[in-house]
C-alpha cells in the first residue's frame, strides 16, 4: 500500500482499494491531446529522400565519364579525291576544264600587274581597268572553288579583294593611293607566279616519232593482251 502523501494514494479509495478508474483518468489526463487527436506522423517517406538526396549529391561530385562516341567519315557525293595533296575535285570536272580556269585568271592577273606598276592608268581615259580585272580575277576563282577545293583559289581571292577598293577610278584619278601600287604589284605577281607554274606544267613537248611507235606498240600490246585473257576465260567456262 503506498505511503501516505505519495502520488499513488491519488489511486486509492477510503477503503484502501485501487481505483483503477481514478488511474486510468490520471493516464488519460497525461497524454497530450494532440497525440489523441492527431495521428503520430509517417516520416518513412522523408527518409527515402533524404537517402536520395544524399546518394544525388555524391553523384554530382563524381566526374562525368567521358562517352566515346564514333566517328563516321563523311562521303561527298559526286566529289572525287585529289590524291595524296587533299584537293576534292568534283566529279565529271577534268583537268582540261581546270587548266582552261587557270589560263583565264593568269592572263586576268598579268594584266592587273601591268597596270599596277604604271598606277592604273594606262588603260584608256576612264581608268577602270584595274578595277574590271579584280572583278574578272574574284569572278573566275570564286567559279573555280565550286569545282575543286585548292587552296589557291581562295588565296587570289583574298589578295585581289584587297587590292580592288583602292583602284576604284575616280580615286586612281586623284592619285589617292598611287604609293599603295608598287606593293600590291607584288603581292598579286606572287599569286601569278603560281598560276604561271601551272600552266607552264600543262605545256608538254612535241612527241618525237619514235616515241609515237613506242606509245602506239604499247598500246597494242596492252590491247592484245586484254583480249587473249578474255577469250581464255570464256573457254575455261
Amino acid at each position: 500500500m503506498p505511503l501516505k502523501g505519495s502520488p499513488g494514494l491519488l489511486y486509492y479509495n477510503e477503503g484502501g482499494d485501487m481505483d483503477w478508474w481514478a488511474w486510468f483518468g490520471s493516464a488519460i489526463r497525461s497524454i497530450p491531446i494532440e497525440r489523441l487527436l492527431i495521428p503520430p506522423r509517417d516520416r518513412t517517406k522523408e527518409a527515402i529522400n533524404f537517402l536520395a538526396s544524399l546518394q544525388e549529391a555524391e553523384t554530382q561530385k563524381e566526374p562525368p565519364k567521358e562517352q566515346k562516341t564514333a566517328v563516321t567519315p563523311e562521303t561527298s557525293v559526286g566529289v572525287a579525291p585529289g590524291g595524296s595533296s587533299g584537293v576534292i575535285t568534283r566529279e565529271g570536272v577534268d583537268a582540261e576544264r581546270l587548266a582552261w580556269q587557270d589560263g583565264i585568271i593568269r592572263g586576268e592577273l598579268w594584266l592587273l600587274e601591268g597596270h599596277l606598276k604604271n598606277k592604273c592608268i594606262g588603260c584608256g581615259g576612264d581608268l577602270e581597268c584595274c578595277f574590271k580585272h579584280c572583278q574578272n580575277i574574284v569572278a573566275a576563282a570564286r567559279e573555280t572553288q565550286s569545282m575543286t577545293t585548292d587552296p589557291l583559289y581562295q588565296e587570289t581571292v583574298s589578295v585581289i579583294e584587297s587590292v580592288q577598293p583602292f583602284v576604284l577610278p575616280a580615286d586612281i584619278k586623284a592619285e589617292k593611293y598611287v604609293t599603295y601600287y608598287p606593293p600590291m604589284a607584288v603581292k598579286v605577281s606572287k599569286v601569278r607566279t603560281q598560276f604561271d607554274k601551272r600552266v607552264m606544267a600543262q605545256v608538254r613537248e612535241p612527241v618525237t616519232l619514235e616515241e609515237a611507235k613506242k606509245i602506239a606498240s604499247e598500246e597494242a600490246a596492252r590491247k592484245v593482251e586484254e583480249k587473249w585473257q578474255s577469250l581464255e576465260k570464256k573457254s575455261a567456262g
